[in-house]
Protein backbone atom coordinates (compact mmCIF):
# COMPACT_ATOMS: atom_id res chain seq x y z
CA UNK A 1 0.00 0.00 0.00
CA UNK A 2 1.07 3.58 -0.63
CA UNK A 3 1.49 6.69 2.00
CA UNK A 4 0.25 8.78 -0.78
CA UNK A 5 -2.24 11.28 0.89
CA UNK A 6 -4.15 11.69 -2.47
CA UNK A 7 -4.57 7.64 -3.42
CA UNK A 8 -6.70 7.35 -0.27
CA UNK A 9 -10.30 6.94 -1.05
CA UNK A 10 -13.11 8.00 0.78
CA UNK A 11 -13.19 5.78 3.54
CA UNK A 12 -9.17 6.31 4.51
CA UNK A 13 -8.27 3.08 2.74
CA UNK A 14 -4.57 3.48 1.22
CA UNK A 15 -4.13 2.71 -2.45
CA UNK A 16 -1.00 1.59 -4.76
CA UNK A 17 1.66 2.42 -6.84
CA UNK A 18 1.53 0.24 -10.14
CA UNK A 19 5.11 0.59 -12.02
CA UNK A 20 5.21 -2.17 -14.84
CA UNK A 21 8.22 -0.85 -16.68
CA UNK A 22 11.69 -1.25 -15.07
CA UNK A 23 15.05 -0.77 -15.87
CA UNK A 24 18.23 -2.91 -15.56
CA UNK A 25 21.72 -1.19 -14.91
CA UNK A 26 23.69 -3.34 -17.48
CA UNK A 27 27.08 -3.48 -16.12
CA UNK A 28 25.67 -4.16 -12.01
CA UNK A 29 21.83 -5.85 -12.80
CA UNK A 30 20.45 -4.01 -10.34
CA UNK A 31 16.86 -2.90 -11.40
CA UNK A 32 15.38 -0.07 -11.11
CA UNK A 33 13.52 2.74 -12.96
CA UNK A 34 14.66 5.08 -15.56
CA UNK A 35 13.14 8.61 -16.72
CA UNK A 36 14.72 11.47 -18.64
CA UNK A 37 14.01 15.27 -16.56
CA UNK A 38 12.18 17.74 -19.21
CA UNK A 39 11.50 20.99 -17.03
CA UNK A 40 12.01 22.80 -13.93
CA UNK A 41 10.41 20.98 -11.29
CA UNK A 42 11.63 17.66 -12.38
CA UNK A 43 14.91 19.09 -9.86
CA UNK A 44 12.88 18.13 -6.87
CA UNK A 45 11.88 14.43 -8.08
CA UNK A 46 11.63 12.06 -5.39
CA UNK A 47 11.82 9.15 -7.88
CA UNK A 48 15.16 10.10 -8.93
CA UNK A 49 16.47 10.43 -5.71
CA UNK A 50 15.32 7.19 -4.62
CA UNK A 51 16.64 5.41 -8.42
CA UNK A 52 19.55 7.11 -7.12
CA UNK A 53 20.37 6.08 -4.00
CA UNK A 54 19.12 2.39 -4.51
CA UNK A 55 18.34 2.07 -0.57
CA UNK A 56 14.41 0.89 -1.85
CA UNK A 57 15.37 -0.32 -5.07
CA UNK A 58 17.34 1.18 -8.17
CA UNK A 59 19.89 1.27 -10.78
CA UNK A 60 21.57 3.77 -8.69
CA UNK A 61 21.90 6.20 -12.09
CA UNK A 62 20.25 9.52 -11.82
CA UNK A 63 17.79 10.33 -14.13
CA UNK A 64 19.58 11.74 -17.89
CA UNK A 65 19.03 11.26 -21.09
CA UNK A 66 22.75 9.84 -21.18
CA UNK A 67 21.71 7.00 -18.93
CA UNK A 68 19.41 5.16 -21.42
CA UNK A 69 22.40 3.29 -23.03
CA UNK A 70 23.35 2.59 -19.71
CA UNK A 71 20.01 0.49 -18.90
CA UNK A 72 18.09 -2.49 -20.23
CA UNK A 73 14.17 -0.99 -20.27
CA UNK A 74 11.72 -4.13 -19.81
CA UNK A 75 7.69 -4.72 -18.54
CA UNK A 76 7.29 -6.65 -15.76
CA UNK A 77 4.75 -9.27 -16.57
CA UNK A 78 4.22 -10.06 -12.81
CA UNK A 79 3.99 -6.33 -11.87
CA UNK A 80 1.80 -5.43 -15.46
CA UNK A 81 -0.68 -8.44 -14.06
CA UNK A 82 -0.91 -7.21 -10.53
CA UNK A 83 -4.16 -5.09 -10.38
CA UNK A 84 -5.92 -8.05 -12.05
CA UNK A 85 -5.47 -9.64 -8.64
CA UNK A 86 -6.50 -6.45 -6.65
CA UNK A 87 -10.27 -7.28 -6.24
CA UNK A 88 -11.25 -4.27 -3.82
CA UNK A 89 -11.43 -1.26 -5.47
CA UNK A 90 -8.65 0.97 -4.89
CA UNK A 91 -6.73 4.21 -6.06
CA UNK A 92 -3.77 3.44 -8.28
CA UNK A 93 -1.05 5.86 -9.17
CA UNK A 94 0.39 4.33 -12.80
CA UNK A 95 4.19 4.67 -13.33
CA UNK A 96 4.90 6.66 -10.15
CA UNK A 97 8.88 6.19 -10.91
CA UNK A 98 8.95 7.26 -14.61
CA UNK A 99 6.63 9.12 -16.86
CA UNK A 100 4.21 6.60 -19.16
CA UNK A 101 4.51 8.26 -21.83
CA UNK A 102 8.47 8.84 -22.23
CA UNK A 103 9.88 8.33 -25.37
CA UNK A 104 11.56 5.29 -24.29
CA UNK A 105 8.22 3.24 -23.64
CA UNK A 106 6.99 1.78 -26.69
CA UNK A 107 3.42 1.77 -28.09
CA UNK A 108 3.13 -1.74 -27.63
CA UNK A 109 3.57 -1.32 -23.22
CA UNK A 110 1.55 1.24 -23.32
CA UNK A 111 -1.34 -1.06 -25.29
CA UNK A 112 -1.07 -3.39 -22.75
CA UNK A 113 -1.13 -1.28 -19.55
CA UNK A 114 -4.12 0.38 -20.89
CA UNK A 115 -5.64 -3.32 -21.48
CA UNK A 116 -4.86 -4.11 -17.70
CA UNK A 117 -6.48 -0.54 -16.54
CA UNK A 118 -9.66 -1.81 -18.96
CA UNK A 119 -9.99 -5.15 -17.36
CA UNK A 120 -10.36 -3.77 -13.47
CA UNK A 121 -13.37 -1.54 -14.00
CA UNK A 122 -12.85 -1.61 -9.99
CA UNK A 123 -10.14 0.62 -9.85
CA UNK A 124 -9.55 4.29 -10.37
CA UNK A 125 -6.10 4.83 -12.22
CA UNK A 126 -4.03 8.32 -11.71
CA UNK A 127 -1.13 8.70 -14.25
CA UNK A 128 1.04 12.32 -14.40
CA UNK A 129 3.11 12.79 -17.20
CA UNK A 130 5.67 15.68 -18.72
CA UNK A 131 4.98 14.28 -21.89
CA UNK A 132 0.84 15.80 -22.63
CA UNK A 133 1.81 15.92 -26.35
CA UNK A 134 2.45 12.29 -26.34
CA UNK A 135 -0.43 11.02 -24.56
CA UNK A 136 -2.78 13.35 -26.60
CA UNK A 137 -1.28 11.85 -29.88
CA UNK A 138 -1.36 8.19 -28.30
CA UNK A 139 -4.97 8.26 -26.77
CA UNK A 140 -6.53 10.25 -29.38
CA UNK A 141 -4.96 7.58 -32.20
CA UNK A 142 -6.43 4.47 -30.38
CA UNK A 143 -9.70 6.08 -30.40
CA UNK A 144 -10.01 6.81 -33.91
CA UNK A 145 -8.09 3.60 -35.10
CA UNK A 146 -10.36 0.18 -35.05
CA UNK A 147 -7.88 -2.10 -36.18
CA UNK A 148 -5.44 -1.24 -33.13
CA UNK A 149 -6.72 -2.95 -29.36
CA UNK A 150 -4.65 -2.85 -26.62
CA UNK A 151 -3.87 -6.43 -24.83
CA UNK A 152 -2.74 -8.30 -21.87
CA UNK A 153 -0.66 -11.28 -22.13
CA UNK A 154 -2.33 -13.96 -19.23
CA UNK A 155 0.24 -17.10 -18.85
CA UNK A 156 -1.92 -20.91 -19.28
CA UNK A 157 -4.08 -19.54 -21.53
CA UNK A 158 -4.49 -21.58 -25.03
CA UNK A 159 -5.47 -19.18 -27.61
CA UNK A 160 -1.93 -17.77 -29.25
CA UNK A 161 -1.67 -14.37 -30.58
CA UNK A 162 0.68 -13.85 -33.42
CA UNK A 163 2.71 -10.42 -31.85
CA UNK A 164 4.60 -12.55 -29.34
CA UNK A 165 3.37 -16.11 -29.42
CA UNK A 166 1.80 -15.99 -25.64
CA UNK A 167 -1.30 -15.98 -24.80
CA UNK A 168 -3.73 -12.68 -24.57
CA UNK A 169 -6.84 -10.94 -24.24
CA UNK A 170 -7.91 -8.35 -26.57
CA UNK A 171 -10.21 -5.35 -25.59
CA UNK A 172 -13.50 -5.79 -27.10
CA UNK A 173 -14.78 -3.72 -29.90
CA UNK A 174 -16.84 -0.89 -28.27
CA UNK A 175 -15.20 -0.93 -24.58
CA UNK A 176 -16.01 2.51 -23.72
CA UNK A 177 -13.34 4.89 -24.68
CA UNK A 178 -11.75 6.98 -23.02
CA UNK A 179 -11.69 4.93 -20.06
CA UNK A 180 -13.81 5.86 -17.57
CA UNK A 181 -11.32 5.01 -14.77
CA UNK A 182 -8.51 6.62 -15.76
CA UNK A 183 -7.77 10.05 -15.23
CA UNK A 184 -4.52 11.65 -16.22
CA UNK A 185 -3.11 15.18 -16.94
CA UNK A 186 0.50 17.29 -16.48
CA UNK A 187 2.98 17.82 -13.71
CA UNK A 188 3.24 21.61 -13.92
CA UNK A 189 5.49 23.74 -11.44
CA UNK A 190 5.78 27.47 -13.63
CA UNK A 191 3.64 29.36 -15.82
CA UNK A 192 5.35 28.03 -18.58
CA UNK A 193 4.67 24.72 -17.88
CA UNK A 194 1.05 25.31 -17.58
CA UNK A 195 0.74 27.28 -20.61
CA UNK A 196 2.54 24.61 -22.40
CA UNK A 197 0.21 21.08 -21.00
CA UNK A 198 -2.67 22.24 -20.20
CA UNK A 199 -3.74 23.40 -23.58
CA UNK A 200 -2.84 19.33 -24.45
CA UNK A 201 -4.57 17.42 -21.69
CA UNK A 202 -7.77 19.57 -22.54
CA UNK A 203 -7.87 18.38 -25.89
CA UNK A 204 -7.04 14.98 -24.91
CA UNK A 205 -9.98 12.17 -24.51
CA UNK A 206 -10.03 11.39 -20.77
CA UNK A 207 -13.01 10.89 -18.30
CA UNK A 208 -11.25 13.49 -15.99
CA UNK A 209 -8.31 15.90 -16.26
CA UNK A 210 -6.40 16.60 -13.78
CA UNK A 211 -2.80 18.68 -12.93
CA UNK A 212 -0.35 18.18 -10.28
CA UNK A 213 1.20 21.22 -9.37
CA UNK A 214 3.92 19.95 -7.00
CA UNK A 215 6.34 21.06 -6.07
CA UNK A 216 4.52 24.80 -7.40
CA UNK A 217 7.62 26.72 -7.75
CA UNK A 218 5.76 29.75 -8.64
CA UNK A 219 2.35 31.48 -9.33
CA UNK A 220 0.11 30.06 -11.80
CA UNK A 221 -2.63 31.93 -13.22
CA UNK A 222 -5.12 29.48 -13.86
CA UNK A 223 -7.65 32.14 -15.68
CA UNK A 224 -5.44 33.10 -17.99
CA UNK A 225 -3.76 29.86 -19.02
CA UNK A 226 -2.02 31.35 -22.90
CA UNK A 227 -3.33 28.82 -25.86
CA UNK A 228 -1.23 30.61 -27.95
CA UNK A 229 -2.29 33.15 -30.98
CA UNK A 230 -3.35 35.63 -28.06
CA UNK A 231 -5.56 33.28 -27.15
CA UNK A 232 -6.31 33.18 -23.21
CA UNK A 233 -8.01 30.69 -21.13
CA UNK A 234 -10.10 30.14 -18.12
CA UNK A 235 -8.98 26.44 -17.14
CA UNK A 236 -10.82 26.31 -14.40
CA UNK A 237 -13.52 23.46 -13.89
CA UNK A 238 -16.56 23.71 -11.70
CA UNK A 239 -19.77 24.82 -10.90
CA UNK A 240 -20.94 22.93 -13.96
CA UNK A 241 -18.95 24.76 -16.00
CA UNK A 242 -17.61 21.65 -19.11
CA UNK A 243 -13.95 21.57 -20.88
CA UNK A 244 -12.16 22.92 -18.03
CA UNK A 245 -10.12 20.83 -15.61
CA UNK A 246 -11.81 18.30 -12.75
CA UNK A 247 -8.93 18.22 -10.00
CA UNK A 248 -6.12 20.43 -9.28
CA UNK A 249 -3.38 18.83 -6.69
CA UNK A 250 -0.80 20.91 -4.91
CA UNK A 251 1.95 20.30 -3.41
CA UNK A 252 5.35 22.38 -1.90
CA UNK A 253 9.23 22.05 -2.12
CA UNK A 254 10.22 18.52 -0.66
CA UNK A 255 13.77 19.15 -0.14
CA UNK A 256 15.69 21.57 1.95
CA UNK A 257 14.36 25.00 0.39
CA UNK A 258 11.09 26.28 1.90
CA UNK A 259 7.62 26.49 0.23
CA UNK A 260 6.37 29.85 -0.48
CA UNK A 261 2.56 29.65 1.30
CA UNK A 262 1.60 32.44 -0.76
CA UNK A 263 1.94 30.99 -3.73
CA UNK A 264 -0.28 28.00 -2.23
CA UNK A 265 -2.77 30.15 -0.98
CA UNK A 266 -2.96 31.94 -4.21
CA UNK A 267 -3.49 28.57 -6.43
CA UNK A 268 -6.28 27.12 -3.70
CA UNK A 269 -7.77 30.66 -3.28
CA UNK A 270 -8.30 30.08 -7.53
CA UNK A 271 -9.96 26.31 -7.45
CA UNK A 272 -12.29 27.39 -4.75
CA UNK A 273 -13.38 30.51 -5.94
CA UNK A 274 -14.58 28.60 -8.93
CA UNK A 275 -16.35 25.35 -7.05
CA UNK A 276 -12.93 23.16 -9.24
CA UNK A 277 -11.92 20.14 -6.41
CA UNK A 278 -8.60 21.17 -4.75
CA UNK A 279 -6.33 18.29 -3.40
CA UNK A 280 -3.37 19.77 -1.25
CA UNK A 281 -0.90 17.02 -0.72
CA UNK A 282 1.77 19.10 1.15
CA UNK A 283 3.31 21.98 2.02
CA UNK A 284 7.25 20.91 2.31
CA UNK A 285 9.93 20.12 5.08
CA UNK A 286 9.58 24.03 5.71
CA UNK A 287 7.38 27.02 4.86
CA UNK A 288 7.77 31.00 4.19
CA UNK A 289 4.88 32.31 6.81
CA UNK A 290 3.87 35.08 9.29
CA UNK A 291 4.22 34.25 12.73
CA UNK A 292 0.50 34.29 12.95
CA UNK A 293 -0.26 32.02 10.55
CA UNK A 294 2.29 29.36 12.15
CA UNK A 295 0.23 29.23 15.41
CA UNK A 296 -1.18 26.18 14.46
CA UNK A 297 2.14 24.86 13.16
CA UNK A 298 3.80 25.65 16.23
CA UNK A 299 0.94 24.58 18.41
CA UNK A 300 1.20 21.28 16.75
CA UNK A 301 4.82 20.85 17.21
CA UNK A 302 6.70 22.67 14.55
CA UNK A 303 9.22 24.95 15.10
CA UNK A 304 11.19 28.48 14.05
CA UNK A 305 14.10 28.08 12.04
CA UNK A 306 16.57 30.22 10.23
CA UNK A 307 17.48 29.49 6.82
CA UNK A 308 19.10 31.62 4.38
CA UNK A 309 18.59 35.10 6.68
CA UNK A 310 14.36 34.31 6.50
CA UNK A 311 12.63 32.45 9.48
CA UNK A 312 10.69 29.33 8.34
CA UNK A 313 8.41 27.13 9.95
CA UNK A 314 10.25 24.05 10.29
CA UNK A 315 7.48 21.33 10.24
CA UNK A 316 7.41 18.50 12.90
CA UNK A 317 6.23 16.20 10.19
CA UNK A 318 9.35 16.02 7.81
CA UNK A 319 7.07 16.41 4.65
CA UNK A 320 4.97 18.87 5.62
CA UNK A 321 1.93 16.76 4.97
CA UNK A 322 -0.13 17.02 8.18
CA UNK A 323 -2.66 19.15 7.81
CA UNK A 324 -3.05 19.62 11.52
CA UNK A 325 -0.10 21.81 11.25
CA UNK A 326 -1.26 23.92 8.33
CA UNK A 327 -3.18 27.27 8.43
CA UNK A 328 -6.77 26.32 8.71
CA UNK A 329 -7.34 27.66 5.03
CA UNK A 330 -5.19 25.07 3.14
CA UNK A 331 -6.50 22.62 4.99
CA UNK A 332 -8.34 21.38 1.71
CA UNK A 333 -8.47 17.92 0.27
CA UNK A 334 -11.51 17.95 -1.93
CA UNK A 335 -11.73 15.04 -5.27
CA UNK A 336 -14.36 15.48 -8.15
CA UNK A 337 -17.54 14.06 -7.68
CA UNK A 338 -17.72 10.49 -9.79
CA UNK A 339 -21.21 9.19 -10.62
CA UNK A 340 -22.04 5.31 -11.30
Amino acid sequence: MSTISWLRDETGRPGRTWNPIRARHRATGKIGWHCEPVHEGCKHCYAAAQNRAGARGGTGLPYKPGHRDDVELFLDEKTLRAPLHWRKPLRIFACSMTDLYGSWVPDEWIDRIKAVQALTPQHTYIELTKRPERMGRYLSALRSDPGRRPYVRRPGWKAPDSRDGDAVLLLQEGQDWPLPNVWAGPSCSTQDDANRMIPEVLQTPLAKRLVSFEPLLNYIDLAEIDCGGGVRWDVRGGRGRSGGLDLAIVGGLNGPEPTDIDIVRDLVRQCRTSAMPVFVKQLGRTCRMTRAEAVSAIAAGAKWRRHKSVDVVAFKDRKGEDPAEWPSDLRVREWPEVRP
